[in-house]
């Protein structure tokens, strides 16, 4: 993200908080005039920083996207969002009456092949997603249930994201745990396009324009709530029932 922000034609990095000093101003050395500083408050009392990227574990998306709100901050906030769909209500709550722009970081959503893909797609009929990723640490936070990690959260998020962006809201959410194994990994290649850079100038455009971001809040919202409904359906005892149908497509 430091990359995508540096190459943005609308922001600049300014400042990182990290509660390692060496290691952030380590990784701001490729941006110069860009300060390390060794708080979360620090950061949201900085007067040069305008907005915000929020990438802390998911259990401390909602706190420290409610400060930074507080503090008259912009937030780019980590999917997901928050752990469920009331902290994800209540910040953008917070956001509204704050005046101050929010969105969910998404970046997928941004890159214009998906978008064409999507535009593409006439009557939709099925969808199925899939997102992996090398896990080398075990111990990585990503995985820590007490931090908001696990594949539905982390991963599952993506999915559940594009298969509404596709088919609509879901009329019924049927949900099985298991673990999957694969004799061969996953690969993937990056393209010309950086995703990551198209959703902060898209971001920075709501901002210095004063209009609405892009991905609205309201559709992070809309997402927290099927994997709240996704979670209760795999937990066990439940029998969650088998989807059928599909709600209204979102555009």
């Amino acid at each position: 993200m430091l990359a995508a922000m540096h190459a943005s034609r609308n922001g600049r990095v300014v400042a990182m908080a990290s509660r390692d000093g060496a290691r952030a101003r380590e990784m701001l050395r490729p941006y110069p005039g860009a300060r390390a500083l060794d708080s979360y408050d620090a950061l949201l009392e900085d007067p040069q920083v305008e907005a915000i990227y929020n990438p802390l574990p998911n259990s401390l998306h909602r706190e420290w996207t409610l400060r930074a709100i507080a503090a008259g901050k912009h937030v780019l906030c980590e999917k997901p969002i928050a752990l469920n769909a009331g902290e994800a209500e209540e910040m953008a709550a917070a956001a509204a009456r704050a005046g101050k722009q929010l969105m969910e970081a998404f970046m997928y959503r941004f890159h214009p092949a998906m978008r064409e893909f999507v535009e593409r797609i006439r009557e939709p009929l099925h969808v199925q997603a899939t997102f992996a990723f090398p896990l080398k640490d075990t111990n990585d936070i990503r995985m820590q249930a007490p931090l908001g990690g696990g594949a539905l959260l982390d991963v599952g998020s993506y999915c559940v994201s594009v298969t509404r962006w596709i088919l609509g809201e879901p009329v019924e959410v049927a949900a099985r745990r298991d673990v999957m194994s694969r004799p061969r990994p996953f690969t993937s290649y990056r393209d010309p396009h950086d995703p990551y850079q198209l959703m902060v100038e898209s971001f920075g455009d709501s901002i210095l324009q004063g209009k609405p971001v892009e991905l609205p809040i309201g559709e992070s919202i809309a997402n927290m709530r099927v994997l709240d409904r996704i979670r209760g359906a795999s937990a066990p005892g439940s029998e969650g029932p088998r989807a059928r149908g599909r709600g209204p497509r979102r555009r």
